[in-house]
């Protein structure tokens, strides 16, 4: 007969619970559905067809997250017509009110979206060109209309101000435990934070259109927004959510490195202001990226008496430079990091040209993608792991389906820590790095004044953590490119050779059990 459990077994079964919790944690393990000591999840996502099979919401689901947030291309209301020879890029058609309509309403029967809506999860977003309505879109005479129908899918109250300006940025503060300590480097100006604040910048209403010189994305009126909001905040944390990706340098396709102005001013803002842990989310690329940066500023000159004689320091102008001069204080550097999740329907090995290219294979998308992943100078990927110090898996990139996973713990030894993780198309976690959050504070330099009082006008850079090239050039994207076609080349020659061997090999077995069945018995 079997004996029912005593409060003492019940507490023992507990306290094995733990001991095994705490274990799998330090082992970099997951226990369940969520880590064990952490405190704050968020997940985002973007590229996703309302009309197309959603697999990852079970996977969203399955990690019970507090904040959902839609990084852009959350549905896509512009349609594919064609390649047109003569520019040979590929036609689409700007979307309808009526389509956009039809398409947001389809998305919120999704079962495994209206099962997440129905949850305790904060649902936050903005859009990038395909639900704005134009691909690769800077102007549509129905992007009011658009920002209205986008808005009310995500159920932004009726007086909110995203309603009465133009654009969809917003901000909102999730609210989270004060850390119980923090990191000696931060401890002064962290005190008093808690809590993460996800700003969404609108990268499409006001953008300039490509090809303008010192263009620009978000416009006076969003600038002027974004630096009061980031002033005035008191978070511990700051997502940065931005339908484009900001640190990687690829040198072809979207992304804030083609109007560099833009991307220095952005940089700048976030290092003048001295944001608390900044980190970057973006998507659009059909594909996961984890991205770090080193950012460095000159501290402004400083007068040396030597000898007699006063001179003033000139600060470096390139971080090599910078490396090299005997006064390292001459420069403060930073890091800052960006984690892109992109593919919740397609992706560069799963249907990412359906629409376009009919049933071209996912593998030759694949293949290509891995190729120019491994060959291209895109210099600011990084892996899981750090030289031997182990802080995550995985490669720099993932083609699968996938969503982004932001895991904050508050109550980590030695300050607070964020993880970021990519969940991949079978809910593992096929990609994750942690960093404190006093390693991307940006609490360093002379902030907002110089030494003599007058505004700080420093242009911060940020380089990729092992160069000092800050943006790619025409010259490396072309020699890339080529390097490339090269392989590519080199790889169909063998398939060929293998295929003709293949096809001697068969004929002289077919010729020799001809000759054998023709000998006489």
């Amino acid at each position: 007969k079997r004996r029912a459990p005593t409060t003492k077994m019940l507490a023992a079964s507990r306290g094995a619970a733990r001991l095994l919790a705490a274990l799998l944690l330090a082992a970099g393990m997951t226990l369940g559905a969520r880590d064990v000591g952490v405190t704050t999840r968020l997940l985002f996502g973007s590229c996703n067809r309302a009309l197309s099979e959603q697999p990852m919401w079970a996977h969203v689901l399955a990690r019970e997250p507090d904040v959902w947030i839609w990084a852009g291309d959350n549905v896509y209301g512009d349609k594919a017509d064609g390649f047109d020879l003569r520019t040979g890029t590929l036609r689409r058609v700007p979307a309808t009110i009526k389509g956009l309509r039809a398409l947001y309403a389809t998305q919120r029967e999704v079962p495994g979206y209206q099962q997440l809506l129905r949850s305790n999860t904060t649902v936050l977003g903005t859009w990038d060109d395909h639900d704005f309505g134009v691909n690769d879109g800077d102007s549509h005479p129905l992007r009011a209309q658009s920002q209205m129908l986008m808005l009310n899918f995500l159920n932004e109250p009726a007086l909110s101000p995203r309603r009465f300006q133009k654009g969809v940025y917003g901000a909102h503060l999730i609210r989270a435990p004060r850390p119980t300590s923090e990191a000696p480097a931060s401890a002064k100006r962290a005190r008093g934070r808690s809590g993460v604040l996800v700003v969404l910048l609108d990268v499409r209403y006001n953008k300039d259109p490509w090809g303008t010189p010192d263009g620009d994305f978000l416009g006076e009126a969003q600038w002027a927004w974004l630096e009061r909001t980031l002033r005035g905040s008191r978070a511990r944390a700051h997502l940065i959510v931005t339908g484009l990706q900001v640190l990687s340098a690829k040198g072809v396709g979207e992304g804030w490195a083609r109007f560099p102005g833009a991307r220095k001013r952005l940089l700048s803002l976030l290092h003048r202001l001295r944001v608390a842990a900044p980190i970057l989310l973006s998507g659009d690329v059909h594909m996961a990226e984890l991205n770090a940066a080193r950012c460095t500023a000159p501290l402004p000159p400083r007068r040396i008496s030597l000898g007699g004689q006063t001179s003033t320091e000139r600060p470096p102008n390139t971080l090599a430079e910078a490396h090299s001069m005997p006064t390292p204080s001459l420069v403060v550097t930073s890091g800052l990091v960006e984690l892109t999740a992109s593919g919740m329907t397609h992706s560069w090995a799963r249907g990412v040209m359906s629409e376009e290219a009919g049933g071209v294979s996912d593998t030759v998308f694949a293949w290509v993608m891995r190729l120019a992943q491994q060959t291209m100078p895109w210099r600011y990927l990084v892996a899981g792991s750090d030289g031997g110090r182990e802080r995550g898996h995985g490669s720099g990139y993932y083609l699968g389906l996938n969503v982004g996973q932001v895991d904050f713990t508050w109550d980590a030894p030695g300050g607070p820590r964020v993880r970021l993780s990519v969940v991949g198309e079978r809910g593992e976690e096929v990609l994750s790095r942690w960093w404190s959050l006093a390693e991307l504070d940006l609490f360093g330099g002379e902030g907002e004044h110089d030494r003599s009082g007058q505004p700080d006008t420093r242009e911060w850079k940020c380089w990729p953590l092992q160069s000092y090239m800050e943006l790619v050039s025409t010259t490396e994207v072309a020699v890339g490119l080529g390097l490339c076609a090269l392989k590519a080349l080199g790889a169909v020659a063998l398939v060929a050779i293998g295929a003709l061997r293949a096809i001697a090999a068969l004929k002289a077995t077919l010729g020799s059990s001809r000759a054998a069945g023709s000998e006489p018995r």
